[in-house]
């Protein structure tokens, strides 16, 4: 199945891919996407988290205190 998504999407999409791969995560859960729409940049829903102070390193620090890098 294919799926048409925005240049915009797609990089949120990366973005909680990539940050899921370095915490050693098995899934791609919302607190992931979160952070995606956070470190995209350029979305509308990045400048609505910039204006309520939402940091893409807030977020992942919040992701590693929940959740924590995948137990071995």
């Amino acid at each position: 199945m294919t799926y048409k998504f925005t240049e915009s999407a797609e990089k949120v999409i990366e973005c909680a891919n990539k940050i899921t791969l370095e915490l050693g995560h098995d899934y791609i859960g919302t607190e992931h996407i979160l952070y995606g729409l956070v470190k995209e940049g350029t979305g509308i829903a990045s400048k609505v988290l910039e204006a309520q102070s939402v940091t893409a390193e807030k977020v992942l620090a919040q992701i590693e205190d929940i959740i924590g890098p995948r137990k071995t």
